[in-house]
């Protein structure tokens, strides 16, 4: 299974779907990805493209396609993940903030 291309979990059901629509092409070089390609899936645009393409290893690939649960962005989607993974760490510590000041004042009373 090494020479096949990494399909994730949701996107095993839509295989027959993207077959009929062209939605196997490589973003970068504009080449199809075939069964027998090394090519990743970005999980959040849902776009393909060949490990060359993106400079991915083929140990990162053989890791990726192996190890449950793990997860591929492309560039552009991964500054997305990052930017909102940013806010929720801001809103996660302003919450903080605002549970320890009701805290404090709970127990001045």
């Amino acid at each position: 299974m090494t020479s096949t291309r990494r399909v994730s979990t949701r996107d095993k059901d839509k295989e027959d779907e993207r077959k009929s629509d062209n939605k196997d092409i490589c973003e970068k070089c504009k080449t199809k990805v075939e069964a027998s390609h090394c090519g990743l899936l970005c999980e959040l645009c849902e776009v393909w493209f060949h490990i060359k393409c993106v400079t991915v290893s083929r140990e990162c690939y053989e890791a990726l396609k192996n190890v449950p649960g793990s997860h591929w962005f492309c560039d552009t989607c991964n500054i997305k993940v990052n930017d909102v993974i940013q806010g929720m760490l801001r809103t996660s510590e302003r919450l903080e903030q605002v549970i320890k000041n009701k805290l404090n004042t709970i127990m001045r009373l």
